[in-house]
């Protein structure tokens, strides 16, 4: 589903397409359980003794060159039944990568793993974007660097799996560039976990939490001028946790394909929603996922927007 492509000069003509999946909350509330784990470990890792010394093909796959970046597969834990690795994209200058929804343009990364070895399933976390504005336009993503965890469950738990994965994104600056690169890791559960370990768990750390409990901040959505828009309200939360998680105060909203929609910052706790597009013949507002970013944390939720009270 595509619509509003780039207003600025671009190789490709990115416009919004249909979402990526979001992440089951069960499988993120995991993520995050061995997020802390994985720094555990690799902190016992680094203060073990020099006999533990990893194979380079074990930490790490070489990088790949793509549009205005380089990418590469990295390290892996385990906790129980699932590993976890992660697809690392260094960017160029000022060129980002998007998010799972990327705005007024660009494309959502695709993870393809059909190709792997010994393996039952993988599924990409998102960790929470920032906002990006040019020219009146708005697009989700990540600069500099960013690594998409993938939590990976072996079809057999005794035995290597071999990654191979085909990934096909986008790098955006001056120009909009999409990129495939195809990428391979062996990784055996077997074995320590590495010293990269620790980076995949803090993007981990960045995916949205459910948003409940005393450290959410609190979400309340009522109609807004127009048929066509709504306000959000964001609380901070009861018990802020002790350190700050760095974000920018932000909100986004997910429709199911075919919806679209447009936030704006209106002031401090305060954002507009905005119907962008909508499917030929729907008359129900669907249920939505609230993303909300804050120097607290990421959380989500789903949510149903309320009937406007405009005729």
């Amino acid at each position: 589903m595509f619509r509003n492509p780039f207003r600025k000069l671009t190789a490709l003509a990115c416009s919004r397409p249909t979402r990526a999946s979001s992440v089951p909350a069960a499988l993120v509330a995991l993520a995050a359980a061995l997020s802390a784990a994985l720094v555990a470990i690799s902190v016992a890792v680094a203060q073990s003794s020099p006999a533990l010394p990893e194979p380079e093909t074990q930490a790490r796959s070489p990088w790949a060159k793509g549009p205005l970046s380089r990418v590469r597969l990295v390290a892996h834990a385990r906790a129980g039944e699932m590993l976890m690795a992660g697809v690392e994209i260094e960017l160029e200058g000022q060129a980002h990568t998007y998010w799972r929804t990327p705005g007024d343009g660009g494309v959502p990364p695709q993870f393809d793993f059909s190709r792997s070895s010994n393996l039952r399933s993988a599924t990409p976390l998102w960790p929470a974007p920032e906002r990006f504005t040019d020219s009146g336009m708005d697009t989700f993503g990540y600069k500099s660097r960013v690594i998409f965890p993938i939590m990976a469950q072996p079809a057999s738990s005794d035995a290597p799996v071999r990654l191979r994965l085909t990934l096909d994104y986008a790098a955006c600056e001056k120009i909009c560039v999409p990129g495939k690169v195809e990428l391979e890791l062996e990784i055996d559960p077997r074995r320590p976990a590495p010293r990269a370990a620790a980076r995949i768990a803090q993007f981990a750390a960045r995916a949205p939490q459910p948003m409940q409990g005393p450290q959410a901040p609190a979400l309340t959505l009522e109609p807004g001028a127009t048929e066509k828009s709504w306000l959000a309200r964001v609380a901070p939360p009861l018990t802020p946790p002790p350190v700050s998680a760095g974000f920018k105060a932000d909100l986004f909203i997910e429709g199911p394909d075919g919806w679209f929609f447009d936030t704006k910052p209106r002031g401090e706790g305060l954002f507009e929603i905005m119907l962008a597009e909508k499917p030929a013949g729907a008359s129900q507002l669907p249920e939505v996922t609230v993303t909300v970013t804050d120097p607290t944390g990421a959380f989500e939720r789903k949510a149903k927007l309320p009937a406007s009270g405009h005729p």
